[in-house]
C-alpha cells in the first residue's frame, strides 16, 4: 500500500484493493480452467507458492533497502526453486507411504478427483479419492449384477450402465442380442485410465458400435 500510494498518489489503496479483486478472479479462473486440467494436487501447491514468494520477492526490490536484504531474499528463494526439480521424487514417495503395502502401478488426477490403481496378484482395484470403486477382472460378480435381470426380460434393445461398466459389465451385457447400449461415467478419465489393465473382451467391449 505504501508502494502504490507513494507512486500514483491519494487513489493508490483503491488501486491496490481493485488489483487484489481482479487478481482473486483471475487466479480463480486460471486455476479452475487450466491448473486443475493440467497439473497434480502437489504441483498446483507449488506453482502457487512459488507465485506468492516471487511477488514478495519482486515487491522487496522496491523498497528502499540495502543491497544485503535483497541478497537474503534470493538466496531464499533458490532452495524452493530445486525443490520444483524435486516434485515427482516427492509424489512417488508421498504415494509410496500412503499406501504401503499395495502394489500401485498409476496415479492419475482429474478433474472430479484422484486415480488410483493397485494390483494384487491378477487382481486389479481402482480407488477414487482413496474409495475403492470396483475391483476386476471379477467374473461372478459382473455375471450377477447382468445375467439376473437381462434373463428375466424376453427381449432387451437398449440397456443403460451408470457407472463400473468397464470391470467387466459390458462384455457380459454384448453376450445377448442387444441393439444399443449407453454407458455413463461421472469421470471421462477413469475409462481411458483403466483401458490398459483391462482384459481383451473387456477393451472389445469398449470399442463394440453398439
Amino acid at each position: 500500500i505504501q508502494i502504490a500510494s507513494g507512486s500514483i498518489g491519494e487513489n493508490g489503496i483503491g488501486f491496490v484493493y481493485s488489483m487484489d479483486a481482479f487478481g482473486d478472479m483471475l487466479g480463480g479462473i486460471i486455476f479452475s480452467f487450466l491448473f486443475v486440467f493440467l497439473f497434480s494436487p502437489l504441483k498446483n501447491l507449488y506453482i502457487i507458492m512459488m507465485l506468492n514468494i516471487l511477488f514478495i520477492a519482486g515487491m522487496s526490490l522496491f523498497e528502499k533497502i540495502s543491497i544485503k536484504p535483497k541478497a537474503a531474499v534470493l538466496v531464499i528463494i533458490l532452495p524452493f526453486l530445486i525443490l520444483g526439480f524435486m516434485l515427482k521424487p516427492i509424489e512417488r514417495g508421498l504415494i509410496k507411504r500412503e499406501w504401503h503395502g499395495f502394489d500401485v502401478l498409476g496415479v492419475k488426477s482429474s478433474l472430479y478427483g484422484d486415480l488410483l490403481i493397485t494390483k494384487y496378484g491378477s487382481t486389479y482395484s481402482l480407488y477414487e479419492n482413496g474409495i475403492m470403486a470396483f475391483t476386476f477382472p471379477f467374473r461372478m460378480d459382473s455375471e450377477e449384477s447382468v445375467h439376473f435381470p437381462l434373463l428375466e426380460s424376453k427381449s432387451v434393445e437398449r440397456v443403460l450402465v451408470i457407472g463400473s461398466g468397464v470391470r467387466g459389465l459390458l462384455s457380459e451385457i454384448l453376450k445377448y442380442p442387444v441393439r444399443e447400449i449407453d454407458y455413463l461415467e461421472l469421470d471421462p478419465a477413469l475409462i481411458n485410465f483403466v483401458k490398459q489393465y483391462l482384459s481383451v473382451s473387456d477393451r472389445r467391449a469398449l470399442s463394440d458400435t453398439r
